[in-house]
């Protein structure tokens, strides 16, 4: 079906969508939308649970918010932006043709006046961006970050990023028992202090790396501590609708 996109994209329509079509994290996204504080979204998701969400809060396609995901929608518009810079298929309603082989993502990347290239960069160095729900290791974004670093010229730490890391526990060698099923192994050998500072070190690592590009990387290790995490630092409540 590579060949007709617009079937393909039909069919992800058909199977991309259930019952269950929001989340602790999805609320609360949608409440820093409706309490002003952001000025625009980018998402790299085809879906538009985003807008179901905000819908339910009462907010109004088009009136106040408008997702895009096509150059010409850019303008003429006095919402607050959902940029869909991969595409997007509703739930409901007309697809796009959707950035969706590694062909198509690397031609897009590669051609620099690209809109979803402008507009992520535009976002990159004029304001403070928050990044959710993405592993960082993507190498065109990695590199868009730092575009946008040396268009600014700063060494200014200017976006976050949320990541999960594991805990010390999970990340050590805890288990002998387990982890060592085909080898005797004494739980004597294992330098559990040694283990913390290899612990530390590789962390500290990863946040000089993201430093480097100019993020600042909030830690969290369970990824129901997302949905919390986020709302405190956007200076929202959580969704009544949610546990505590």
């Amino acid at each position: 079906l590579y060949n007709n996109k617009a079937v393909f994209s039909e069919l992800i329509q058909k199977y991309l969508y259930n019952e269950n079509n929001t989340s602790p994290l999805l609320m609360n996204l949608a409440r820093i939308v409706q309490h002003k504080k952001v000025n625009e979204v980018i998402t790299y998701n085809f879906d538009d649970l985003l807008e179901q969400n905000l819908v339910k809060l009462n907010l109004k396609d088009s009136v106040d918010f408008t997702a895009i995901s096509k150059d010409a929608e850019i303008k003429g518009h006095n919402t607050l932006p959902i940029y869909h810079v991969h595409g997007i298929i509703p739930k409901e309603g007309p697809v796009d043709t959707v950035v969706f082989s590694e062909e198509e993502y690397h031609k897009r990347y590669s051609t620099a006046y690209h809109w979803s290239n402008v507009e992520q960069l535009h976002a990159l160095t004029r304001t403070h961006c928050f990044f959710v729900g993405l592993s960082m290791t993507d190498p065109n974004l990695r590199r868009l970050l730092d575009t946008a670093k040396e268009m600014n010229n700063s060494n200014g730490i200017n976006h976050y990023a949320f990541l999960q890391r594991k805990n010390l526990e999970n990340y050590c060698v805890s288990d002998v028992n387990n982890t060592c099923k085909y080898v005797h192994v004494s739980g004597s050998l294992i330098d559990k202090d040694k283990q913390k500072e290899i612990y530390d070190l590789n962390y500290s690592v990863i946040d000089s790396i993201f430093m480097d590009l100019g993020v600042n990387v909030i830690w969290y290790e369970d990824h129901n501590e997302l949905p919390r995490l986020v709302a405190e630092v956007f200076g929202v409540t959580q969704y009544e609708g949610m546990d505590k």
